[in-house]
């Protein structure tokens, strides 16, 4: 009798993992239908912003395809933009035509489409490359005038990296806060190529306004006033040069493990 009892609970233990299985097959199906049919035309097919309207548009649109840029956003997080939308990020907009992405609950979207959504969305990321912080001295020895900047203003939220896991990010963390979106990884070519140098000059001169509903994070201060335009445009130089020299670093370790 015991074992007939055994018997019987395993097999409603596989039971529900069959339909768990199948339930989470049909929402990525649901999700992939979703993504074709509203987020294609702007993210593109296969998650990497690269159609026309996508390149028409100012940032051009997260590459979805990017896991660098993923893992830092919350399901929480991403569901809230899909279902409430994101509006323009800058303080002082005028003058800068800038892209929003429209609320897709006004589209006709239900809660649970958009988690079939965000579960496809997880599921087109391209393969992690490694990461490594070989050579950051010698990296940062080549802009000996703007080091001391960016660890004056941006280190604290950016990190020493530039990997977005500043020691205030990383405090907030500790203090289990949810923290949503985190500061961007300048270390992401993909993430940096989506802005031209003018739209981080107006960023980083103006700020950026909270985009979170509800957010629990402060937003980006200006820093036009306290670090001039000059300045500005050498502390783009060093983020962009942080991405290139992390992509190359990668692409050594990718072809030394092969």
């Amino acid at each position: 009798m015991v074992s007939g009892m055994r018997e019987k609970g395993w097999l409603l233990i596989f039971g529900v993992f069959v339909w768990m299985a199948t339930v989470a097959k049909a929402e990525a199906q649901q999700g992939k239908a979703i993504y074709e049919k509203v987020c294609k035309t702007c993210h593109g097919k296969t998650g990497m912003s690269d159609e026309p309207t996508s390149k028409a548009l100012k940032p051009i649109p997260f590459l979805l395809a990017d896991w660098q840029t993923l893992e830092r956003w919350s399901d929480a997080y991403l569901k809230q933009v899909i279902m409430k939308g994101k509006s323009s990020t800058f303080t002082k907009p005028e003058g800068f035509v800038l892209n929003e992405m429209p609320s897709f609950k006004k589209e006709g979207l239900t809660l649970e489409q958009v988690k079939g959504l965000v579960k496809y969305v997880r599921a087109i990321q391209k393969e992690k490359p490694p990461a490594t912080d070989e050579g950051m001295k010698q990296f940062n020895s080549k802009f000996p005038d703007v080091v001391p900047l960016y660890q004056k203003h941006c280190e604290r939220c950016h990190g020493k990296y530039g990997d977005g896991n500043g020691p205030d990010i990383e405090k907030a963390k500790q203090e289990k806060k949810d923290l949503q979106p985190l500061p961007p990884n300048y270390r992401n070519d993909l993430f940096m190529n989506r802005f031209t140098d003018d739209t981080l000059e107006k960023i980083i001169f103006e700020g950026r306004k909270n985009v979170t509903v509800g957010g629990k994070i402060s937003p980006m201060a200006g820093f036009g006033n306290q670090v001039g335009e000059q300045n500005i445009k050498d502390l783009i130089a060093y983020i962009r040069s942080l991405a290139k020299a992390n992509k190359e670093a990668s692409a050594k370790t990718t072809q030394k493990t092969r």
